[in-house]
């Protein structure tokens, strides 16, 4: 926890098998999010019941599956949380709905906490404030925020996981599993525009995410259409993986100016950047003072035929230091340099006893003291990436997926292209999760990870032409 939360008036509850006649009790909860986020006031509570939750009146890419309509305040915020972690989703059912939670369609709705949610099956947006006031001084964290906008986009707009819009200021995103948003296919347009993570505005903080298949364009992007520099701390996160798509930008974390101003102010440091492609920052557009870019590894970055990359361009007064490069950063359980990863395996982001990660970082602890799954950090050095090394700290909790996973890789049937547009799906079964998937091929081939999509439950490669005749096949990782 970042903030100390003052206790709330009320708390209500959600559940599938509510109604919204009912008065929120746990008793008697309500049936849907709206009639939540209509009811709340400051300080008050709503918890989500296990189950998935939609919005049915939601239709083509229109309305959300929660849109906030009360503000929280400094001393008051209003909590949003699952029940139990992960165990509530919000779902924009299957890209019926614009977003899934929405500070936009009113103006100056700040001061919430937002907390082990699963966001997930919306057209654009997981949450956001797209070209609005408010979100300020929110915290977003434990949350899964996964597969937003898995359709055909031909839209220079942008689809993201977490949208920060101009003017917003003191948001925080902790210990979130952030990954597979964006388009599945995509023709002439420039599709690198979608993000895990678009953020503008100021002193924003991400700490202790671990973000990871991003379809195309950079996980994070940090940018400004109004000529006004951004600034964000960005501490401790694990960047895993890179682009799947044919269409991609330089840089895990991109600087963006469309307004002209090259006065970001990015303070980036104790970041571990595995397998990404081409480099782990873009940095031409940073500014010239206040830049910090500290005590990060980057490793493995399997999509260029060089070694790792840092960053592009580090204007003066920017100057990077105490970085690693090329080091490997000591994860127990990677999912491997190589695609794909083996057939059966745990992922593990946590840090063996040898790791190069611990003790590596800069002294974060006067801004915050806790770890991915909410341990407290040794004081002094920090050690890089999500989790903090202990002898006491139990493995196996953290990684792509939260807890100890079994994972299958599942291979589709293949289909011949013979020089024309082929797909090849393959889905999980029943009770196991979607991870890592990717289209291989010819039996020669074993890491084209390239024009497919995650299907929830699945990988398809879609809409793949090569010339001559060749076997795509889609496989995936899955997970339980």
């Amino acid at each position: 926890m970042l903030l100390a939360i003052s206790a709330s008036a009320a708390t209500y509850y959600v559940s599938t098998t509510g109604s919204d006649s009912n008065p929120g009790t746990q008793a008697s909860p309500f049936l849907t999010a709206q009639k939540g986020a209509n009811t709340v006031a400051a300080g008050d509570t709503l918890i989500f019941m296990n189950g998935t939750y939609k919005n049915s009146s939601c239709s083509g890419s229109t309305g959300e599956v929660m849109s906030l309509v009360t503000s929280g305040t400094s001393a008051n915020p209003i909590t949003i949380k699952a029940q139990n972690h992960l165990g509530a989703i919000l779902d924009g059912n299957n890209n019926a709905c614009y977003g899934v939670i929405s500070f936009h369609d009113h103006s100056n709705i700040n001061w919430y906490v937002i907390q082990d949610l699963v966001i997930q099956g919306a057209s654009w947006n997981g949450i956001g404030n797209v070209n609005t006031t408010g979100m300020n001084n929110t915290i977003i964290q434990n949350c899964e925020i996964r597969n937003i906008g898995n359709r055909f986009n031909n839209d220079n707009s942008a689809i993201t996981g977490i949208y920060t819009a101009e003017g917003t200021s003191n948001v925080t995103i902790d210990g979130n599993l952030i990954h597979d948003n964006g388009p599945t296919s995509s023709s002439t347009g420039d599709p690198a525009h979608d993000h895990q993570l678009y953020l503008h505005g100021s002193n924003n903080l991400v700490i202790n995410n671990i973000l990871y298949n991003g379809y195309n364009g950079p996980y994070v992007n940090v940018g400004s259409s109004d000529g006004v520099a951004v600034t964000v701390k960005i501490y401790n996160n694990v960047f895993y993986g890179y682009s799947i798509s044919w269409y991609y930008i330089d840089g895990a974390i991109y600087m963006n100016t469309n307004g002209g101003n090259d006065g970001n102010v990015p303070d980036i440091e104790n970041n571990i950047f595995y397998n990404i492609r081409t480099l782990a920052i873009a940095g031409a557009q940073l500014g010239t003072t206040g830049c910090k870019i500290k005590n990060n590894i980057v490793y493995d970055d399997e999509g260029t035929s060089g070694p790792p990359a840092l960053i592009n361009t580090a204007p003066t007064g920017c100057t990077p230091s105490g970085n690693s490069v090329g080091t490997n950063p000591g994860f127990i359980q990677p999912p491997g340099s190589d695609d794909p990863i083996p057939s059966t395996t745990t992922y593990d982001f946590h840090l063996t006893s040898t790791a190069t990660a611990i003790g590596f970082g800069q002294d974060l602890s006067a801004i915050f003291t806790d770890d991915f799954s909410g341990a407290t950090r040794a004081a002094g050095a920090y050690d890089d990436g999500a989790f903090y090394f202990s002898t006491s700290t139990p493995v196996g909790t953290g990684g792509p997926l939260p807890g100890s996973w079994t994972c299958i890789r599942r291979q589709g049937s293949g289909a011949s292209s013979g020089g024309a547009s082929v797909t090849d799906s393959v889905s999980c079964d029943s009770g196991e999760v979607a991870v890592l998937g990717g289209c291989n091929w010819d039996s020669s081939t074993t890491s084209q990870k390239v024009s497919g999509a995650p299907t929830g439950q699945g990988f398809s490669c879609r809409g793949i032409s090569l010339s001559g005749t060749h076997t795509i096949t889609s496989y995936v990782n899955c997970c339980k």
